[in-house]
């Protein structure tokens, strides 16, 4: 909905708002065949959903006075989502997570524009947000995980057990007799039975963010076709974390007649907050080169994003803590309480936290109007230093939930072309883009635990995940127009290629470059139109998302959508 109100000729109203109401199925992932590069189709024991309502307004109010501008702008979004998802994604009970979010946000910005028709021109303005957000996410650990859980730490106390006894007997029985012979001793004696439950972990976690931003930017002709640009924006903001979580873990033990029944417990209470300031330069220069908005520009300008605080990992912090040593050695009934005092919430802050992401930026290019503006052409190349990258990775040891973490540098660099352009009195029109981008990290160490230890790994010279290497798009379409009922007929055909797309920072796996070829029929009626079209019609294979589920060992990924087709019918008033 938009109604827009202007009382007088200076004075404008523009009111919007928009409300979304969504329930589908989600998280298709598919074990990853890591020969073919395929993904299988999803199958898991539960069916993924995501349900979402969403809220967006925005008030902008518009004044023109004597030789200023003012504008203001103020906006409210609200969220309530719900999401299930089988963690696993295999069909066996192992665990699922349900995540219900609850945010409302206010922004507001205040903008004073000078100098309209002047060689120095001005722009200025205020801006403040802040977002509440308040999010339950209970992790389940089902009957399947637990028994196997069970059947390995029996397996752990009852094997080495059974090689310790018969080593005693070996001389005198033999290896197969000695064996036997321990077997049949321990079942004599009461066997071991081992029963491990891990609890479910509840969790309830509020994070609002602040930002208060001030601005100003200069624009100054140096000549009448050349524009300098000066800008300078200070960023302001504050991140809070306010979690509510704990974990179980129980044990029921019986040693060739011997009975045990151990807990343990972990809650976690605390707030962290964090503050990160930051001053943003912007330097530009502009060179008009026609007097049909072709132009040629260079510009210079420091890029930031704020920290802040992870909770997808609470699950494996607690976890850890839960599986207390003292659980498995446990000799007599057992209640073991986790105790933290504050150097304990200060490695947790530590294992939470992420930092700001920094970056100077360096462009340049060009935007050009050719022959009376029925070709168009945008160039541009780039170069970004970037330090403390953030990251989507998989959080933690049971790998579910996505958490942020920081690259220590890296760089980005590359090049995009845009051709556009119109032919036969507007009958033809057509578009050609391709990009090229090297995303590379200089510095980044990190460490994963293996059955000897800690062993650290460098990514550097590794290409960044999710970023194509290549991206190509073309378009045409052409219009037949005839007289009659049908006003005319557009039949056109796309094209979209990327790749190749890496899914980790080792670079192990990744999605090589494909295309998807689409095409349409438009037909105009005047007040209804019929569009008939058809998407990757030679049915490629492809995945647009993969990653590797820690606690399975196995990789899975989202297969693209295959052959489609479809029809899209308009009515205009």
């Amino acid at each position: 909905m938009r109604l827009v109100f202007q009382p007088t000729s200076r004075l404008n109203f523009d009111f919007i708002a928009d409300y979304q109401w969504v329930r589908q199925n989600a998280f298709p992932y598919g074990e990853l065949d890591m020969q073919t590069m395929k993904a299988a189709s999803p199958s898991t024991t539960l069916d993924n959903k995501y349900h979402r309502q969403m809220l967006n307004t925005g008030l902008n109010i518009q004044y023109l006075g004597k030789g200023y501008e003012l504008y203001s702008t103020t906006s409210y979004q609200h969220l309530n989502d719900y999401m299930l998802m089988d963690i696993d994604y295999l069909p066996v009970n192992n665990m699922h997570l349900i995540q219900e979010q609850l945010q409302n946000g206010l922004t507001q910005e205040f903008v004073v524009k000078t100098g309209k028709d002047r060689r120095w021109r001005t722009t200025s303005g205020v801006f403040g947000s802040y977002t509440w957000l308040r999010t339950d996410g209970p992790v389940y650990f089902n009957q399947d995980f637990n028994d196997a859980l069970s059947q390995t730490i029996h397996d752990a106390a009852y094997y080495p057990m059974i090689n310790a006894m018969a080593a005693r007997m070996e001389e005198r029985m033999g290896k197969e007799g000695a064996l036997e012979w321990a077997r049949n001793m321990v079942e004599s004696q009461g066997g071991v039975h081992i029963n491990m439950e891990i609890g479910d972990v509840p969790g309830v976690f509020h994070t609002p963010v602040g930002n208060l931003g001030v601005f100003h930017e200069s624009n100054i002709d140096l000549t009448e076709r050349l524009t300098a640009t000066m800008g300078l924006r200070f960023d302001l903001s504050h991140v809070k974390i306010d979690y509510n979580t704990s974990g179980w873990a129980a044990i029921d033990m019986s040693v060739m007649g011997t009975n045990v029944k151990a807990s343990a417990l972990s809650a976690l209470n605390h707030k962290e907050s964090d503050t990160y300031k930051q001053l943003l330069p912007k330097f530009g220069l502009t060179y008009r080169v026609d007097e049909h908005g072709s132009n040629i520009y260079a510009t210079v300008s420091k890029g930031y994003r704020a920290g802040g605080f992870n909770f997808q990992m609470f699950s494996d912090i607690l976890q850890k803590e839960v599986n207390d040593p003292r659980l498995k050695s446990a000799r007599q009934d057992t209640e073991i309480v986790v105790e933290h005092d504050e150097k304990a919430y200060d490695n947790i802050r530590n294992t939470i936290a992420y930092k700001p992401e920094e970056s100077w930026n360096y462009e340049f290019g060009s935007h050009l109007n050719l022959f009376d503006n029925r070709l168009h052409l945008d160039f541009s190349g780039y170069y970004m230093q970037i330090r403390n990258q953030q990251l989507s990775v998989m959080a933690g040891d049971y790998g579910f939930g996505r958490m942020m973490v920081n690259a220590g540098k890296s760089y980005s660099c590359g090049v995009e072309l845009s051709l556009r352009g119109n032919a036969f009195d507007n009958h033809l029109n057509w578009s050609v883009n391709y990009g090229y981008t090297r995303a590379v990290f200089k510095e980044y160490n990190d460490s994963v635990e293996t059955d000897n230890g800690i062993m650290q790994i460098s990514y550097k010279d590794k290409r960044v995940p999710f970023v194509p290497e290549h991206t190509v798009g073309a378009s045409a379409g052409y219009r037949l127009d005839f007289r009659g009922a049908m006003r005319s007929l557009t039949i056109g055909a796309n094209l979209s290629m990327q790749g190749k797309t890496f899914w980790d920072e080792a670079n192990s796996y990744g999605q090589d470059f494909y295309a998807l070829l689409g095409a349409h029929a438009k037909a105009d009626f005047g007040m209804v139109s019929v569009d008939l079209w058809a998407r990757n019609i030679t049915n490629t294979n492809y995945n647009t998302f993969a990653l590797l589920n820690a606690s399975t060992g196995s990789h899975f990924a989202q297969r693209g959508n295959p052959f489609q087709m479809g029809v899209d019918v308009s009515l205009h008033f």
